[in-house]
């Protein structure tokens, strides 16, 4: 316990450390002075104005005026610019090449999967009776749970994680997140990150989050992060303006309702390309998880990081088994 208690109290030292610019600050430095979250606007008014495709992005000034397509490309980049040099502000890695260790767990559903639930859904199930056992058992063999950002932060300059450093990860942002996964993490005093799809929260669509939830989730020390706005393929008919609509676009609203920028991103489904990852990069995400299994992290392919998938068939031997270290 006394262990535990140190490693948070050094983890929110480390935090206040990191603390990040304010956005606006940045904003103004590259001349964009009138620009708020709440006036980014996506959708068909682009191709109305410009011609270009609905994914993309204008903007509209606190003036009302809308303006030339030129002037909207600028503002687009302007953006991608300013979210950069605030990553970049953030995140100051040095040039070693470092290796570690740290098993990245993959959860979905924590929930008992219905009586007509297809292969599917079974698979993705944990039972909340699993899921208990299963922190009791990281509990027992001396496991901490960690955040990606104190991942990151071993990788890139070199922070010190606890002996047994653990990451629990969520997908999806399905309801029983907040009414099984969040008590028995409270119980157990862990941490988990917790990836959205954000137009589904916007939406109150039924089996998932609300962002009053995630807010509570947040407060709490849970970690909110971005898993793109609709859950699409973003590596097959995406082009750049639909990676921009569905990473940066998502990232924005957590921001705004959470009180706190994003960032890490979760492939939907695990697929990406070149593509992907060069806009990850661009609007400032400083590491991204994979469905691809292992355990072994390397500091130059952070957009990159292995998990351990839990299945609903999964039990406590196996899972013994699958956070052991030797795991590639």
């Amino acid at each position: 316990m006394l262990r535990t208690t140190f490693y948070w109290i050094k983890r929110r030292k480390y935090a206040q450390r990191r603390a990040v610019v304010p956005r606006a600050v940045i904003l103004q430095a590259v001349g964009i002075t009138h620009l708020t979250s709440e006036r980014l606007r996506i959708g068909s008014n682009w191709r109305r104005l410009t011609g270009a495709r609905p994914a993309a992005i204008f903007w509209r000034m606190q003036t009302g005026h809308h303006h030339p397509r030129r002037l909207a490309q600028l503002g687009w980049a302007a953006l991608l610019i300013a979210w950069a040099l605030v990553a970049a502000w953030d995140a100051q890695a040095d040039s070693t090449r470092r290796r570690i260790r740290v098993p990245i767990l993959m959860y979905h559903y924590i929930s008992v999967p219905p009586p007509d639930a297809d292969r599917y859904r079974l698979d993705l199930s944990v039972t909340p009776e699993h899921f208990a056992e299963q922190l009791a058992w990281l509990r027992d063999h001396d496991f901490t749970a960690i955040t990606l950002d104190d991942l990151y932060a071993a990788l890139t300059e070199g922070e010190r994680l606890p002996d047994r450093p653990i990451i629990l990860t969520f997908d999806d942002g399905y309801a029983d997140a907040y009414e099984q996964a969040f008590p028995l993490l409270d119980q157990y005093e862990m941490v988990g990150t917790f990836f959205v799809v954000t137009d589904w929260l916007d939406e109150e669509r039924a089996g998932y989050l609300t962002w009053e939830q995630a807010r509570e989730m947040a407060e709490a020390g849970m970690s909110i992060q971005d898993h793109s706005r609709t859950h699409a393929d973003l590596a097959n008919n995406c082009d750049h303006d639909c990676l921009v609509y569905q990473i940066l676009g998502s990232a924005q609203t957590i921001e705004v309702e959470i009180g706190q920028r994003p960032r890490f991103f979760c492939y939907p489904s695990g697929r990406y390309n070149d593509m992907a990852q060069d806009v990850l990069a661009q609007v400032g995400m400083l590491a991204a998880v994979t469905t691809e299994g292992g355990t072994l992290h390397v500091s130059d392919r952070p957009l990159e990081l292995r998990r351990v998938r839990i299945r609903g068939t999964t039990r406590i031997t196996e899972f013994a088994w699958l956070v052991s270290d030797w795991r590639e």
